[in-house]
């Protein structure tokens, strides 16, 4: 039945009013069911840190993750340049890591470590300086350094980011 049926077919005011209640019920109750699941979406992706896009370019197979070390700074606090060779020596030491993209293997029962506590996009690992294969800003889509690792060069997950800085 179309729309203009119905309004033809109400007689008097009560009828008129009880349609016109529910379909302003019916426009709140989809209101409502949009902002749940735009909450419920956000609850997700903090519970997931699904806020960490992989914009590189890359998407690793299997094993392997992908993952952005933390930056070393090129001032120091009181104003020190660092030289470009140190930089590069300094970041080859830095061992902390954010996981920015994880295979679909990774971490499985097969692999030879059992992990209870599997990390997840957006988590902080430690990993071995010179592990994985280095991607160069050049070769990424969005200009940053990564590195390429397996799920079993992981040291540490770090579990308390205040007491780490």
């Amino acid at each position: 039945m179309t729309k203009n049926k119905t309004i033809d077919k109400i007689k008097d005011f009560d009828s008129a009013e009880s349609i016109a209640r529910r379909l302003q019920q019916d426009k709140e109750a989809e209101k409502v069911r949009q902002e749940l699941l735009e909450k419920a979406e956000k609850l997700h992706s903090e519970k997931n840190n699904t806020n960490i896009r992989n914009t590189s370019g890359f998407k690793v197979p299997e094993y392997r993750i992908l993952i952005y070390p933390e930056q070393v700074i090129e001032v120091t606090r009181h104003g020190i340049i660092i030289p470009d060779e140190a930089l590069e020596d300094l970041q080859n030491a830095k061992t902390l890591a954010t996981i920015v993209d994880i295979g679909e293997k990774a971490f499985d029962q097969g692999t030879d470590r059992e992990w209870k506590d599997k990390p997840k996009i957006g988590d902080k690992i430690l990993i071995p300086s010179s592990e994985g294969y280095k991607l160069f800003k050049k070769e990424t889509k969005d200009g940053k350094e990564y590195r390429v690792i397996l799920d079993r060069s992981i040291i540490a997950i770090q579990t308390n980011e205040e007491i780490c800085q």
